[in-house]
């Protein structure tokens, strides 16, 4: 399993690469670190709504 900072700078690889799968990455990488910030379940579930509801505007 990579750390956080793996994976930071795999997602910054992709967009300067323009990878299509980009956006995908970014978002699970912000999940990952609400989790390594000690976030519990529910206030993870919350902020991923949240981000949802954020995108659909």
């Amino acid at each position: 399993m990579m750390n956080i900072a793996e994976e930071i700078e795999i997602v910054e690889k992709m967009k300067k690469k323009g990878n299509s799968e980009v956006a995908y990455a970014d978002g699970m990488l912000s999940v990952l670190k609400q989790v390594a910030e000690g976030k519990s379940p529910e206030e993870i579930k919350t902020y991923v709504n949240n981000t949802l509801k954020c995108l659909e505007c």
